[in-house]
């Protein structure tokens, strides 16, 4: 029979015909450098670990050319710079856009970005309901899990727990506080989850980071880590590090980040009369001279915002 060859002709015998786009068809992976106020940032090689490499432009604008079809993991990388996320799996079948990265000019990093390692959802959510119509994340299962059954239930038949009267009125209290908000429950279970002691998918099928979660999954375990701040031993860790000075606090941040460091911290600031404070999580340290550092943080009234930091100016002892 006869075969058309797309332009008109026809043939009569078996002939080679070159198909573009199925074989020998390569794509490319493209997307943006930027700060966290969304400026560009040129001069970021953007590699793939197999052999191709690219650089960001004075807009930051990069486009990774001559892929074959497969799975990539791109990263980026500039002298003194970190990034957010630090790399990016990339299934590739045709040409992929929009696979942005955030860079932050830094002397110390720890490798946390506030989006994945960051929950979606915020502190301030109203998701998270009042305390006692519609919110009880500290239970009774919580309260022996932190100071045991002993401590917590009277004796009882059948193995059934009746809560002590004062057991009862502590968790009373502290539910009630929670309506003030979990900064802290965030900052540390995002870092337990950072450093791998707790599996997301413990909480959520298929979860792989706190910024998977649903806070529906989530708060149990967010509620535990921020009452987990009342009680010794953590209590007087953080009386004590209150008598700290902005230049001191700069010092434990830099050694938390330096050297593999396996014990990342969070950072709260409080108000001067101390009755009122938050806890962030520092991700970065930028050195901007005369003493002055920003320190990037994951603000958890702010999911997702990647230009939130703290500014410590080591020579006059100050922070803002």
């Amino acid at each position: 029979g006869y075969g058309q060859l797309g332009d008109g002709t026809t043939t009569a015998r078996l002939t080679p015909v070159d198909v573009v786009g199925l074989e020998g068809a390569t794509y490319s992976i493209s997307g943006r450098v930027t700060t966290g106020n969304g400026t560009g940032v040129t001069g970021v090689t953007i590699g793939d670990h197999v052999g191709h490499t690219t650089v960001s432009n004075t807009n930051g604008d990069y486009t990774l050319a001559g892929l074959s079809q497969g799975t990539y993991t791109i990263t980026p990388s500039r002298s003194g710079y970190t990034f957010c996320p630090v790399s990016q799996l990339v299934v590739v079948s045709a040409s992929v856009f929009g696979k942005n990265f955030t860079g932050y000019q830094a002397t110390h990093r720890l490798g946390f970005c506030p989006t994945p390692n960051g929950y979606s959802f915020s502190n301030s959510d109203s998701g998270w309901g009042t305390y006692p119509s519609n919110a009880n994340d500290f239970g009774q299962t919580e309260m022996i899990r932190m100071f045991g059954r002993d401590a917590v239930c009277t004796a009882a038949a059948g193995g059934a727990c009746t809560m002590r009267p004062a057991a009862e009125q502590w968790q009373d209290v502290w539910n009630r506080d929670m309506n003030g908000g979990h900064c802290d429950g965030f900052t540390t279970t995002g870092l337990r989850f950072f450093r791998g002691l707790d599996n997301p998918g413990t909480f959520q099928g298929g979860a792989t980071s706190a910024h998977d979660l649903s806070l529906v999954n989530a708060r149990r375990h967010i509620a535990y880590y921020w009452i987990l701040q009342v009680p010794n031993p953590v209590a007087q860790a953080r009386a004590d590090a209150l008598d700290s000075t902005p230049s001191e606090v700069l010092d434990l941040l830099r050694n938390a980040m330096s050297g593999g460091s396996t014990d990342p911290t969070t950072l709260l600031v409080y108000n001067s009369s101390g009755t009122s404070g938050h806890s962030v999580t520092p991700f970065a340290i930028q050195d901007r001279g005369n003493g002055v550092a920003w320190v990037w943080v994951y603000d958890n009234n702010h999911p997702d915002d990647g230009n939130r930091h703290v500014v410590i100016d080591a020579t006059s002892n100050t922070w803002s």
